[in-house]
């Protein structure tokens, strides 16, 4: 499992608050809360 951080650099994106605020508004729970939960996310893989 990869930390959110390096999720983060991945795809792009500046900050890990810029992508926890975009998975939020696209999947409905922060990444966080996906994880605690075990849910797959819908960008596909786990």
């Amino acid at each position: 499992m990869q930390a959110i951080a390096a999720i983060t650099l991945a795809y792009g994106f500046v900050s890990t608050s810029q992508f926890s605020h975009c998975y939020r508004a696209y999947v409905g729970q922060s990444p966080s809360q996906a994880r605690l939960c075990g849910q797959t996310s819908k960008f596909g893989g786990n």
